[in-house]
């Protein structure tokens, strides 16, 4: 049984959730609520919940800072943002802080929320850290908040003449990486120590050799491309400058490692990268939207191909692009929420979509990704809207039916189910071997056909109760329809098709 703790500053909401599901037959047990994250915080210092459910916007701490200090204090536990439809930037930026996904309160319901909670990991709490390692004890000395000049060090820790530095983020680093290529490193440049040190979100090589490191660059590089490391991103430099200084902390934030975006294919970088940024160019969302309103999805997924060719010839600032194409998948999964939710659930991960946007590395993994994501999104149209085409059909036959003895037209049809008039006449007339007018006299035969053998009323009362102001006309029409007049359909006693 997994335990669950209910936030929102609506005490209506947190009701709602608590006493409006099913909670008795799933296994899970709500053991609290709160109305913010101060609450929150309290809470969980007598009674730690395996998962929050946790709104945005509250007061004293909202829902992104306390995701954060959630991620950071307590990580097995998994948070499900609550958001509204305009929360979207702070349900990004609290995805980014740890949660594991979100749920929108316009459209939850019992189904939506069960299936969500049930793809929540298990995660069991962190041990307690181990010592630090001679390396990083190295770490302390040489990427203190002060340079160190390599004239005041007097021990033995450097035994060769040139120092290199080699940066790269986090992601590249597995125990199991580190210790097979420690040694290979050692292989590929002997006469040399190999300290690897882990900093914040990166990890730090210091090679200390006879080799320059001009020289290192040339035997490394061929090194990842054998290997087939191909994913490797570096940034390499002197340990020390020309004055003898060993770098500060902040030489992190400062490198061209954080400009690996705009880099793509290049794998180890130096601090002569120049790179030219460009502004996004303007994509109309009137266009966009217009084909969404009309449920004409592969019209606005190919308006959104054609703007991505306009990206893949020049560099565009990486938050930018990211922010947007977040924002479109956002659109696009709120589109598929109104129209087509009874398919969706099954179909589409929603914060799987955003990760991979926000997680591409590069500029050209990103705009891959984002074609990839679209070509997703075409395939789930697709098969929406085979299956709501079918549904829809029967709707509108059954809405005729029920309307035939009124004066209906095509365009009563569209707003009745709140289509676009235009949409609606292309569906039709892909859908139905008729015209509107056609079918509907057709159906309205069909009714006459019943009634006449089956009911006693004069072919006057059949002719209004199925449509016909005019007796004349509907025994043309009907005549026309059947081979027969109306009396003499009714003299035969039997339907004659």
């Amino acid at each position: 049984m997994r335990t669950l703790l209910v936030v929102d500053d609506e005490s209506e909401i947190r009701r709602g959730i608590i006493q409006g599901f099913n909670w008795q037959e799933k296994p899970y047990k709500i053991i609290g609520e709160a109305a913010n994250g101060q609450q929150v915080i309290d809470f969980i210092q007598v009674s730690v919940p395996d998962i929050i459910l946790l709104d945005i916007v509250m007061p004293i701490m909202n829902g992104i800072d306390l995701t954060s200090y959630l991620t950071q204090h307590y990580p097995q536990i998994s948070v499900v943002i609550l958001s509204n439809y305009s929360d979207f930037s702070y349900v990004k930026q609290a995805l980014l802080n740890g949660a594991k996904n979100y749920l929108l309160k316009a459209t939850l319901n019992e189904s939506e929320l069960f299936n969500t909670l049930d793809t929540l990991p298990i995660q069991e709490a962190l041990e307690n850290q181990p010592q630090r390692s001679t390396e990083e004890q190295l770490k302390d000395r040489f990427f203190s908040n002060h340079a160190i000049n390599k004239n005041d060090i007097h021990d033995s820790l450097f035994q060769y003449p040139y120092q290199t530095l080699l940066l790269t983020d986090l992601l590249f680093y597995e125990e199991d990486f580190v210790l097979k290529n420690k040694l290979t490193l050692t292989d590929l440049f002997p006469y040399s120590n190999i300290y690897w040190l882990t900093l914040q979100n990166y990890v730090i090589i210091i090679i200390d050799s006879k080799l320059t490191t001009n020289a290192i660059h040339e035997v490394f590089v061929p090194y990842l491309q054998t290997i087939g490391f191909h994913d490797f991103f570096g940034y390499l430099r002197p340990f020390f400058d020309e004055s003898a200084q060993a770098p500060s902390l902040t030489f992190i934030d400062d490198s061209p490692l954080n400009q690996r975006f705009y880099l793509n294919d290049q794998q180890i970088v130096t601090d002569e990268i120049i790179i030219t940024i460009q502004r996004l160019p303007i994509f109309s969302y009137e266009t966009f939207h217009s084909f969404l309103n009309s449920l004409e999805e592969e019209a606005a997924l190919h308006y959104c191909f054609s703007y991505l060719t306009l990206l893949d010839k020049q560099l565009f600032d990486e938050h930018e692009m990211k922010d947007f194409f977040s924002d479109l998948f956002y659109q696009l999964f709120q589109h598929i929420e109104k129209f087509y939710s009874a398919y969706s659930l099954v179909n589409i991960n929603k914060v799987t979509t955003l990760s991979i946007i926000n997680n591409s590395l590069t500029h050209k993994k990103l705009i891959e990704n984002v074609q990839t994501q679209f070509t997703h999104f075409e395939q789930l149209f697709y098969s929406f809207k085979s299956n709501h085409h079918e549904q829809l059909k029967q709707e509108l036959i059954k809405f005729i039916k029920e309307n035939a003895s009124k004066k209906i037209t095509l365009r009563d049809a569209a707003d009745f189910f709140h289509f676009n008039y235009t949409y609606f006449s292309s569906f039709f007339s892909q859908h139905f071997d008729l015209n509107f007018t056609d079918f509907l006299t057709r159906i309205r035969i069909e009714k006459a056909k019943t009634l006449l053998t089956e009911h006693k009323q004069n072919i006057s009362e059949i002719s209004a109760a199925v449509g016909f102001s005019d007796i004349s006309y509907f025994s043309r029409v009907f005549k026309k329809e059947t081979g027969y007049s109306p009396s003499t359909y009714r003299r035969k006693g039997v339907h004659i098709d």
